[in-house]
């Protein structure tokens, strides 16, 4: 009886130093098509003051549809962008990387877009295309009036944080176009005054458009975290993981990195790589993923490694 008491109580020790797996499935945020990781950076759009209060008008509406897209994507559709003007710089002098570079200082912004939309016409010359709306014929026998004019639209970026780079996206002669109704009886000034009015709204879709190659990619991947049955900050680090509490189950791992067992303090080292990785940061995933290796080089640092790599 004495030698299966002790045989059952040398298989519990041995159980609590065996390492388990916790297997997960996730969706993980990729740089956009742009190249530009803006995750998690705190971020300011700017657009410019321009000559006359409708260019001005029109520059800002592009600027705030881009800025609503983006904290749609990377904010869960809250506030999370400040916006910003410049005034035109004069005399000649163009947008260059010290423009963004001094807006960095002045907004405290990690990244900024500067918009730079100027009209290829003369934007008061707007060509009307009077079209009749057979499907929707109004009471008071409205037309649909298509107002089309072209601008020319530079985007810069820079990021701060990353490489120090001034990227620029341009696209020379951009058909913009509005639809308005329009009664037969209105004058021509008074129907140009309503297309101005809608401007904003045709700017906002434009800058929507314009957001897309900094829109986020996703692409799931298999994550497995080892724990072992004590002490339970082991089995606690899990249990936040799986409810995506990174951070605090971080901070359960990190509890555990005072020992002298090699293979559970590089266990716990490469949990915390996993959640690095996780929350986009690839720098000090790797650093951790390296004292994870250097204290017992575990299974699966390798895969990890491949993928930060």
């Amino acid at each position: 009886m004495k030698r299966f008491a002790l045989l059952l109580i040398l298989a519990m020790i041995i159980s609590s130093c065996v390492p388990r797996v916790f297997y997960m499935n996730l969706d993980i945020r990729k740089p956009s098509p742009s190249g530009m990781d803006i995750a998690g950076k705190s971020i300011a759009v700017v657009y410019l003051n321009d000559k006359t209060a409708k260019d001005t008008v029109f520059n800002k509406s592009i600027a705030l549809g881009f800025k609503s897209s983006l904290e749609k994507d990377y904010f869960n559709g809250k506030a999370g962008i400040d916006l910003w003007s410049l005034d035109r710089p004069q005399n000649g002098k163009q947008i260059s990387i010290d423009t963004l570079r001094s807006l960095v200082m002045k907004t405290g912004k990690d990244v900024i877009f500067l918009f730079d939309v100027t009209p290829d016409k003369d934007p008061h010359s707007i060509s009307l295309c009077l079209r009749h709306d057979s499907g929707k014929e109004k009471a008071d026998s409205a037309d649909v009036l298509s107002a089309t004019f072209s601008a020319n639209l530079k985007l810069y970026a820079y990021d701060s944080m990353g490489k120090d780079t001034l990227r620029t996206y341009s696209e020379k002669g951009m058909l913009i176009m509005q639809n308005i109704y329009a009664s037969k009886k209105e004058s021509m000034d008074k129907i140009k005054e309503n297309i101005w009015s809608k401007v904003p709204e045709t700017g906002i879709q434009t800058g929507k458009e314009a957001s897309k190659i900094f829109s986020s990619k996703w692409k799931t991947e298999d994550f497995m975290f080892i724990y072992y049955d004590s002490p339970e900050d082991w089995e606690n680090g899990i249990e936040a993981a799986y409810k995506f509490r990174w951070k605090e189950s971080m901070s359960y791992w990190m509890n555990l990195l005072n020992t002298d067992n090699m293979e559970k303090r590089s266990s716990a080292e490469y949990n915390i790589a996993n959640i690095c990785y996780i929350l986009g940061d690839y720098k000090l995933a790797l650093k951790w993923l390296d004292m994870s290796d250097k204290d017992f080089h575990l299974y699966l640092s390798d895969d990890l490694r491949s993928r930060i790599k």
